[in-house]
This record gives C-alpha cells, structure tokens and sequence, in this order.
C-alpha cells in the first residue's frame, strides 16, 4: 500500500492530489487547492512577479507538508503555462527547490492536453467515438481530441482566465468595448483547437465553476458534478450574467469559490468559445483535472 502526492502549480491555482494505490487500484485520501495567481501581471511584464511567486511558494510549502503528514512517499510537483512563459520561470523553480525541497517538472503543452485527456478517460466513460477534451487554464486551454481511448490530436492554446482577465477585464463591471475585444480575441485563439464532431468534456475549475453554479452545489463538493451536463445555453446565460456583474456580486454567487471569482467571466467566455468553435450543444463535465492525470501517469499506467 503505497502513498503519492501530484502537485500542480497553475497560472491561478495550486492544486494537491494524494492517493493510494493498492494493487493498481487508486483510492483518493485528499485533493484540495487553493488560488495563489502565479500569473498575475505576467501578460503586461513577462515575468512572474515577486509577490506572486513569494506567495505561491508558501502555498507550496503549506500542501507539502499536509501531503507528508498524509504520509505521501513521493510528492511530484508539475509547472504548466505561467512557467513555460516567464523570462524568470527558472528563477521560481530555483527558488522553490531551495526554499521547498522540491523540483519543479514544467510540463509542455502537448503533454499538459495529453495528461488532462487521461484525467478524464481515467474517471469517465468516454466510449469509442471521437470525444474532445478540453481544460481551460490561468494561462492557456488544453484541447485533446480522442478515439476508443487514444489521443489523436493535442494542442494548448495561449489563452487562459488569468491572463485574459489582466488584459481585458480591469474595470468592474466589464465595458462592452473591453468584453467585445476580448471575444475578438478569443474567436480568433480558438480557432486553432482541433475539430470534433463526437462528445465534450470540460475539466478544470472553470468547468466545474459553472456546473456547481448551475446545479446548485453550495457545499463545495465537486464531486457532486463529476459526470453532469451543462449545455452551450447555460454557459451563454452564465457569460451574459457575469458581464452585468460586479466583483463583489460574483463573489456573492451560490456554489462560486468567491477566490476565483475575478476570473470567471473571463473563464465562461473560454467554455463559450471552445463551445462554439466545437459546434457543441453540451458538455460532460469532469471533476478531475491535471493532477489526476498526472497520478495516473507516475504511479498506475
């Protein structure tokens, strides 16, 4: 009976997984995250700011040592789009190693969209027909298009909630001008995912955001939308909603983390697009994300 740990530090969030693995067989002991936003300011400078790199190594700190005390044996630690950006992203991955003990594997894109499909495929029946995945990010959307379990094609875009957010979303609420050049922005960032005329997933916490928003999931158990549908005219609604809102509204929103709540707008107009791009009518949301796949990659496959 063995304990392991994924650690995957995004652009906006920090994310710990710790299972089990008994025979091939993963039980989960705990997930858990918290919003750090490495990649605040990053679009403007192309740097990681000190602040936020100050006050992601803390987190770290903080979910290394509850993943040891959950008797982890291995701690893996995974970097995504902040650090495959920032001119300084090696200056954070020395840091963390002195100041954390822990190396930092920065992930490329192509296998950031590969580990995020296997999340999904690990957790949900995908079936044999052509189903696109996709998880939209801090700092870029990951889009897998697979077949009977196979990735056949993935991308990941340069575009995610946190940076979008920074460029386009600095007033409150967000003008029409602003809003309308970011979904110019989008459209055309989009229109490099691969196409897919089978079934969508859509993990990450943007995703799931929007699920426990819509299903009324108020207790923060994500679980509970793991594998439940949200169709392209409740993500629509939810983007119309959030465009009339102010920060401390959305804060206020049933079943909405109110630490992510700056960059949901921003967030729901990514599902929109990659919905739209897609021609989907509906996705299946995941509860599941990269660190899942990640687990499944080091310690199961």
């Amino acid at each position: 009976m063995s304990r392991y740990a994924v650690m995957d530090v995004g652009s906006n969030s920090l994310k710990l997984y710790v299972g089990r693995v008994v025979h091939g067989r993963v039980t989960d002991v705990d997930d858990r995250s918290t919003v750090n936003r490495l990649a605040e300011g990053l679009a403007a400078s192309g740097e990681l700011d000190e602040a936020a790199m100050d006050r992601t190594i803390d987190a770290i700190k903080e979910l290394r040592d509850h993943a040891l005390g959950l008797d982890a044996e291995k701690i893996v630690v995974v970097g995504t789009q902040a650090l495959r950006q920032a001119e300084n992203a090696r200056e954070f991955t020395t840091m963390v190693r002195n100041r954390c003990k822990l190396g930092v594997k920065v992930l490329p894109g192509e296998e950031e969209a590969r580990l995020a499909y296997l999340a999904a495929a690990s957790s949900l029946d995908l079936g044999d027909g052509p189903v696109a995945v996709f998880d939209a990010g801090g700092a870029s959307t990951e889009v897998v298009v697979g077949e009977a379990g196979r990735v056949r094609e993935a991308v990941s875009l340069p575009v995610g909630a946190r940076v979008l957010t920074d460029r386009h979303c600095a007033e409150d609420p967000v003008p029409d001008e602003a809003f309308a050049a970011m979904t110019d922005a989008l459209a055309a960032i989009v229109a490099d995912a691969p196409p897919c005329r089978g079934g969508l997933v859509g993990i990450g916490s943007t995703a799931v955001s929007l699920a426990t928003v819509h299903h009324g999931v108020v207790d923060g158990d994500v679980d509970r939308v793991h594998g439940r549908s949200l169709s392209r005219d409740v993500v629509e609604t939810a983007v119309t909603r959030l465009r009339g809102m102010t920060l401390n509204e959305k804060r206020r929103i049933p079943g909405l983390n109110p630490a992510r709540a700056d960059v949901m707008l921003a967030g729901a107009a990514i599902v929109a697009a990659i919905m739209a791009r897609l021609s989907a009518d509906g996705m299946t949301v995941c509860a599941r994300g990269l660190r899942h796949g990640v687990f499944q990659d080091r310690f199961v496959v």
